[in-house]
């Protein structure tokens, strides 16, 4: 018994001189009937397998930080390129299982991809060598311009809408304006490029998970997108955005640019929400910068003004000489809202618009999951009004 213990001590002895790693965490993106074998030999291995039951679930732990590599078969249940993509932008090495047919097709955007039936020991020996950063993985190239993208400028009147803090009335003024173009006989789309979520779906009772997002990766990016499209009424569709803050980090700059190139050959104006300014995020900064026209969305209120200051001072550096306004939001009157002739001396920039506060209506285009101008009153008026002098006038004067 002595010799035993001393044999045991020696061991652990032994052990202790080789302290242990924690195990790297592998998301498991797989169906179930290669998930057994792939999961046993990654627990062989030491490492530690984190299954998800479906694509959302994948990138619900990426984001969780559940997972430090990710292992995701092209035939994995609801799985899309845009999923692929969110699992990149938040850093997480992807290795890809595919056909080999499909393998040249996730190389070119950028992944490690091997045929889908392989090994679970050449998986796992991949797996750990993309962790490491062992292998090269190519940058994802701009996606091909098609025959009538080359040019340089669409038809369709492209105005950007932003605001310089979160619930300044952007997303109502988008889709109010669109809405209100369509009245006055201008067939126009609202598209969602707000960096933090999209907030079409909920504003209009619309059940999209993707929208733009959709684009990434699409082998036929018009098709891709004319899909996602939403008819709100006659003349005036929407192209929601990602659901979720993760998607919207998959749209890069040339996605933005190639689907707002569609919209524009497609409708008489395209109205983009942009969230707020200022951003990190390259496709809303771009449509910032290239708009033709530029709406930006104040609330009247003092420290509301104050805090703009210089923001403003930045996006007219931006935007150089080219068309921005302010349209005053929510405005009540009295001595705590500025009017517009205050506002235009501190900011700089003229007001072309200003929407009264009307609650009564609000509540009825929430009720409805309407835009505001689809429900009348004082708001609703002044929306008609901005739409008719800063978007109609422009489109039908081409």
């Amino acid at each position: 018994m002595r010799e035993e213990a001393l044999s045991m001590m020696e061991t652990g002895r032994g052990t202790e001189e080789a302290p242990l790693r924690p195990a790297l965490r592998v998301l498991m993106g797989v169906d179930r009937q290669s998930a057994l074998g792939l999961r046993q030999a990654l627990l062989a291995a030491g490492l530690d397998p984190v299954p998800a039951l479906t694509a959302d679930d994948l990138g619900r732990y990426a984001a969780e930080g559940r997972g430090q590599v990710a292992v995701v078969a092209s035939t994995f249940r609801g799985i899309s390129p845009q999923h692929l993509e969110e699992l990149r932008s938040l850093g997480l090495p992807v290795l890809v299982l595919a056909p080999e047919s499909e393998i040249g097709r996730f190389a070119g955007r950028g992944f490690v991809a091997i045929p889908v039936g392989s090994e679970p020991s050449l998986v796992v020996e991949t797996l750990v060598a993309l962790a490491e950063g062992k292998l090269e993985v190519s940058q994802v190239p701009a996606p091909p311009l098609a025959e009538d993208e080359e040019e340089e400028e669409g038809r369709g009147l492209f105005v950007a809408v932003t605001g310089l803090k979160g619930g300044s009335g952007k997303t109502t003024l988008t889709l109010s304006l669109g809405y209100a173009c369509a009245q006055e006989g201008v067939k126009a789309c609202a598209l969602s490029l707000d960096p933090v979520a999209s907030d079409f779906q909920p504003y209009l009772g619309l059940q999209v998970a993707w929208g733009i997002g959709a684009a990434v990766g699409a082998s036929d990016l018009e098709q891709a997108v004319a899909r996602e499209l939403r008819s709100v009424s006659k003349g005036f569709d929407v192209l929601c955005g990602p659901y979720r803050p993760q998607g919207m980090r998959a749209v890069s700059e040339e996605i933005a640019q190639r689907v707002v190139s569609f919209l524009r050959r497609r409708y008489a104006a395209v109205i983009v929400d942009v969230g707020n300014y200022p951003t990190e995020h390259r496709a809303a900064m771009w449509a910032i910068e290239a708009a033709e026209k530029l709406l930006v969305a104040v609330t009247p209120e003092l420290p509301a003004i104050y805090r703009a200051q210089v923001a403003m001072s930045m996006l007219s550096a931006l935007r150089g000489n080219r068309w921005a306004g302010l349209v005053i939001c929510r405005y009540r009157g009295g001595r705590h809202h500025w009017r517009a002739r205050e506002v235009e001396e501190e900011l700089g920039l003229p007001v072309v618009g200003t929407i009264p506060e009307d609650e009564a209506a609000c509540a009825r285009a929430l009720d409805k999951l309407v835009p505001v101008t689809a429900v009348g009153g004082r708001a609703a008026g002044a929306v008609r009004k901005l739409a008719r002098q800063v978007v109609v006038a422009e489109v039908k004067g081409r």
